[in-house]
Order: C-alpha cells, then structure tokens, then sequence
C-alpha cells in the first residue's frame, strides 16, 4: 500500500512537472507569436518611415532642383552613436523609443514636408536604436526575425495594391488601416509587457570585442534592409525598371515569400545544406537582379549630331529573368535569418559600431540610385553616378556574399527554425490569405478602359507636368492631381515628370495610379532604368507602335514618349515631350521632331518643352505645327474664371499664367504647350495655373476637331 501511495505521488509530482512544463512552453510560444507578429509591424513601419523620409528629402529640394539644407536631415542615421551610452535603464529606453517611433508614425503622413523630413527623420533613427536593444536581449534568440520581416514584406505588397502602388494606409480616406495597425502594435506591445517583465540581466550591457566578422554580418542585414526597400516592399516598381508583368510579378513574389516563411515553420527545404548551396544561391540572385537592370540600362546619344535612340519593348526573354529573380528573392530572408543568429546577445555598445558603419552604408546607397536620376544637378559628384542605375543593388548584394566568408563550417537550416513550431501555425496561413489578397487587390484595382466610338469628331487634349506627384508647394499631391484629370476629362493625356517609381518618389507609381483610377490606357514611356524624369500617354483610345526616343541630354536624360492612335481610320501619332538642358540638347530633340513631324500627316505633340513663344525652336515647330492656344488666343492672352482661381495668390511663376484685369490670363511666357497638324480645328483652349493646378506648372487642355 505504502508503495502504491508512492508511485501515486511521484505520478502527481510528474505530471506536475508536465503541466508546468507545457504551460511554459506555451507562454514561450505564445510570446514567440507577439514577438514574430510585432517585429513585423515595426518592422513594415520601418520601412514606411525610410520612404517618406527620403521621399520628403528629394521633394523639398525638388523646387529649386539642387541639393539644399534639408538633406542634413540624413544625420538621424548617425543616431546608433548613441549605443555607445546605453548601460542601464534599458526597459525605460525601450518603452521611450517605441512611443516615438509609433508617434512618428501616426502623424509623419499629415505632416507638411520639413516638419515631415524631421518626424520621419526621428522614426528611422528611433527604430535603428531598437533594433539594437532587441538583438541584445538575450530572450528573443529562438525568435527568428526572418520570418518577422517576409511577413512585413508581404503587408507591404497587400496594401500597395489596392492602391496602385501606393500605400492605402496612407492615403486619407483609407487612413483608418494604418491607425488599426498601430493601435494593433500597442496592444501586441501591451500583452507582452504584462505578460513578462523584462529584467535588465536579459539584456547584454557589457560591451565585448566586436570582431571583424560582426561587422560584416551588421553589414549583411542592412543589404538586405536595402533591397527590401528599393524593390520587394513594393514590386511594382519592377514593372516600370523591365516593363515585366505587374500582374506576374505579384504572384511569383507573395508565393515566393510565403514558401520560406513555410520552410521556417514546416521544415519544407532540406534540413543541412552546406555552406556553398547558399553562397551559389545568393550568387543566383545577385547576378539575374543586376541582369535584370543592365538588360534595360541604354546610353543615350553623347553628341548633339549623333542619331535618336529609339527603344521599343525588350524580347520577352529579357521577362524571365526578371522572373526567375524574383523566384529567387527568399535567400534574403534566409541570410537574415542566419546573420540575426550570429548577432544575438550582443551588446548595444558592441553593436553601435557595426550599425553606424552599415547606416552609412545605406546612406551611400540612397545616395547613390538618388544621383544617378539627378546628376545634372549634383555637381561633379552626380555626374560620376550617370547611367549607373546597377551600383547600389550590386554593393547591397556583394553586402549580402561577403559574411559567408567567415562562414567556417556548413550550415543547418534547422536552427534557423522559427521557435514557434509546437504552436499553432498562424502566420504562414495569414501569408496565404495576404497573397490572395495582393492579386484580388490588383485584379479590383486595374485599369479596364471602357469601349469608346472610334468615329469621335471632337477631342479633349490635355498636357500635364505633374512635378513627380507633388505641388507648388512640395506637397504630395496624388489625388489633387487625379482631380484635376478627372474635372478636365481629356480623350489624351501626356503627363510629364511621371516616372516616380523610384526611392525619390516614394517608390509609387503615378502613371498606375491615374490610368486604374481613370480606366484609361497608358503607356510609361521611358523605364525608370534610363535616368529620365519621365513622359507617358494616356488615353482612351488604344495604342499601337509606342516607344521611347532618346535624344543627346546634357543635363536631363531626355526620353520622349511616342504612340500611335487610330480614330476615322486615321493615324495620329501623339508625342509626350520634355526637352531640357542646353540649347544644343533642346535643338538635337527638336530636330527628332521634326523628322517625325515631316514623316506623319496627323500629329498631336504635347508636353513641357522649356521654351517661350520668343523662342527659336518655337518658330521652328510653328512652322509645321498649330500652336493651339495662339489658335485661340493670337495675342497669347486668354480668360480665367475666378470662380477657379485664388486671386489673392500673389506669388505666381510667370510661366503658369499671369492674372490680369477683367479675368485676363498671360501666358505669353508660358513653356507648356499643345501643337497639333493644320488639319485639325482648335475649338478651345484652356490653361489652369499653379497652385490650383496642384503642381508648379498650368495645366492646360484644348478641344480640337
């Protein structure tokens, strides 16, 4: 009995043990979801505050197109300095710098741009300082952020289509999702607090030899950080870089990134692989990513004699590459996943080194793809970078290769298990669900241009420079631009300064946006790749023979888009054009003009030419083409409404129109123009200044027969 008595004890007493046992495990599992799902949104935030932060940068230097004092704003990178100091209060820093960054990403959106250049300026360098204390705690080593960062990835993508590549979170009437997300941080933030107290032991304060090899694996991070920004939180911009699918790349991508979230929880790819089978893959990657921007790069004219470049379409193989690129994309969140592992526990002050090099290293590559766009502007500097689209993504790469040097022996994926494999497995399926939704969003969100009478007598012809999205002001103005298109409702549109799909843009793409949102057919006109600011058409009518045409450019790269449209059986070419630079640059596009010109019966050429009415090169287009607003007006001068206009806005460019008495408009120095063969009819012609127009220069539209 005694002994029966016993062994009944010792039962209680194990399964005790047991139930103590599974109950800390599965606070550990628990915890381990908070962590993975928390790091994402901070870390989706992250990269929300990056692109707003340099977005602001290049739009409040935009105006006067030279680099200003805003750009010290890039000094928040050198805020890992202060790792250095953190020896003690570390749960108080924490709770002080996630208040900050959450703030700064409540208010940086509705904020105007300088006072936005600082708050997003303070969100990037707050997340820098905690990402340091999170790989100093010494409790999230089986947390494997990899999984944390392709989740937030694949957020990005989810709400960037369903806005045409611009974030809906952001936009203000959908603004209510990026609050949920935050309020979502707050409580994810508050049931791990009260769930556990943090220990200052936890956290590793005792700096320690930092060694070669941690700056490298810093460094690979960051590489990865990098690329995750310039292309993969929003792959959209692909499509403007290679004229690939936007479609295709929205599914080969999301499905890409939920396999290796999968893999971290299911084991799917083989437990060891060696050490070379990830340096070949990365290797892969690297080389079909910088293909895939080389095969587009193209060298415009260096002589004012020398011929137009003239690109259609590249050979759909050129596509594949872009594809098998992105197929390939998931090493980056295994290279993170396995630098994270080598990096946990460390000091802050061990750390503060290796970050404020690899912040650095960020730095020069924003700096980098920045110049190679506006080297006109830049000085000596920028004009060493033209033409060199591929330099940040081949360093961010090289990033990612070089820590396997220090790689001695092979590797086990198993330890790169994410540690919540006993729990349910929650993320990977919501990874499921957000691919469904990316491609439902982009299926919902496309243009679909509705059938029109191909026999229409009467046009609507409009030319816009939309200043790359933003207005008078420096302020983004997206939907006020929509707006204005929409009022107008022209039958052709060229936009010019389109090409926004760009770090400097925000990594949105305009022309996207105001095709789906107007169901128009549209064409991009010059790839991002070849350096220009862009020309594109819209139009409701469909097109047929578009391409670019590159012209000698000694300041701007000068790419004019050009379309074919059929109406009554006719074919009329349209041009979207934005000669900049020197006289000889502007003459060497105008003599392409011309040679169409002479070559087409019935042209529609429009755009921002940068020359006045006074101008040679006026005379010499007139002499083929009708100015349309002279059709109308012969003494340049026109009428306003004022119902449309603040007439107390004093501070008016001479160039979007001058206001005179009896509701005159000036624009006899206008450079926005609309010219079309002699044998159409100008019925009307129209110009809205700046500011209402919502950029800095008119908007200006005719009605023609």
């Amino acid at each position: 009995m005694k002994n029966q008595y016993s062994s009944f004890i010792d039962y209680l007493a194990t399964r005790s043990e047991n139930q103590i046992l599974m109950t800390s495990i599965a606070q550990h599992n628990g915890q381990s979801r908070q962590v993975t799902l928390l790091f994402s949104l901070l870390f989706l935030f992250f990269i929300r505050q990056l692109t707003m932060f340099v977005e602001a940068i290049y739009q409040h230097n935009l105006l006067d197109k030279r680099i200003g004092f805003s750009v010290l704003g890039f000094l928040f990178f050198l805020s890992p300095v202060f790792l250095f100091f953190i020896n003690r209060n570390i749960k108080f820093l924490t709770y002080i710098f996630v208040f900050l960054f959450l703030l700064s990403q409540g208010i940086s959106p509705w904020l105007p741009t300088p006072l936005r250049i600082v708050s997003t300026g303070i969100g990037v360098s707050v997340f820098l300082l905690l990402f340091a204390l999170f790989l100093s705690d010494k409790r999230w080593e089986k947390v494997n952020i990899a999984v944390s960062i392709a989740f937030a990835t694949l957020l990005s993508i989810t709400l960037r289509a369903f806005g045409s590549t611009v974030d809906i979170s952001l936009n203000s009437r959908t603004a209510i999702i990026g609050w949920l997300l935050i309020i979502l941080t707050c409580w994810l933030l508050w049931r791990l607090f009260s769930q556990t107290t943090p220990e200052e032991k936890n956290i590793n304060v005792k700096p320690d030899e930092p060694g070669k090899s941690l700056y490298f694996f810093v460094a690979g991070i960051f590489s990865v950080f990098a690329l995750i920004y310039f292309i993969l939180a929003n792959p959209g911009v692909l499509s403007r870089w290679t004229g690939t699918s936007y479609l295709v790349i929205h599914i080969i991508l999301p499905f890409s990134i939920v396999l290796i979230i999968f893999h971290l929880y299911y084991r799917i790819l083989p437990g060891k692989l060696k050490k070379w089978h990830l340096v070949i893959w990365n290797i892969l990657f690297s080389l079909t990513l910088i293909l895939s921007i080389c095969l587009h790069m193209i060298t415009s004219p260096q002589s004012p004699e020398a011929n137009p470049l003239v690109v259609y379409n590249p050979a759909l193989w050129t596509y594949w590459v872009t594809y098998a690129m992105l197929f390939l994309s998931p090493i980056l969140f295994i290279n993170v996943s396995f630098f994270n592992q080598k990096l946990i526990g460390k000091s802050p002050a061990t750390l503060a080194g290796p970050i404020m090099l690899s912040t650095g290293l960020l730095f020069i590559l924003i700096s980098i793809l920045i110049f190679t766009n506006i080297w006109g502007y830049a000085g000596t500097i920028g004009r060493a970078f033209r033409n060199y689209f591929y330099l940040s993504f081949l360093i961010a790469a090289l990033g990612m290769l070089l820590p396997y040097w220090f790689v001695r022996t092979n590797l086990n994926l198993s330890l790169l298990q994410h540690s919540d494999y006993r729990s349910k497995k929650m993320i990977p399926w919501i990874g499921i669900l957000l691919c469904f939704l990316t491609i439902s969003g982009i299926l919902y969100t496309q243009s679909t241009p509705a059938t029109v009478i191909s026999d229409k007598k009467e046009l609507t012809l409009m030319t816009y420079n939309l200043q790359q999205g933003i207005d008078y002001f420096g302020i983004k103005s997206y939907q006020r631009q929509l707006a204005v298109i929409k009022k107008i409702n022209p039958d052709i549109l060229c936009l010019q300064e389109s090409d926004v799909a760009r770090i400097s843009g925000g990594n949105s793409d305009i022309v996207r946006y105001l095709a789906d949102n107007l169901n128009y057919y549209s064409y991009y006109g010059p790839k991002t790749i070849t350096g220009t600011f862009g020309t594109a058409i819209l139009s409701r009518f469909p097109f047929s023979d578009c391409r670019s045409i590159f012209t000698y450019s000694d300041k701007d790269e000068i790419g004019t888009a050009v379309c074919q449209i059929v109406l009554n059986n006719k074919s009329i070419l349209v041009i979207s054009n934005h000669p900049a630079g020197s006289d000889s640059s502007k003459q060497a596009h105008m003599d392409m003009l011309m040679a169409m010109l002479r070559d087409n019966e019935y042209v529609i050429s429009m755009g921002d030419y940068n020359f006045a009415q006074t101008s040679s090169f006026y005379k010499e287009i007139t002499s083929e083409l009708t100015d349309a607003w002279l059709a109308v007006y012969p003494d340049g001068i026109g009428q306003y409404h004022p119902m449309d206009l603040n007439t107390e806005f004093k501070d008016r460019n001479a160039r979007s129109g001058r206001l005179l008495t009896d509701n005159r408009l000036d624009m006899s120095e206008r450079i926005d123009h609309i010219f079309v063969s002699k044998s159409f009819k100008v019925i009307q012609a129209t110009y809205l200044p700046a500011p209402e127009s919502a950029s800095d220069h008119p908007a200006h539209w005719v009605v023609v027969q």
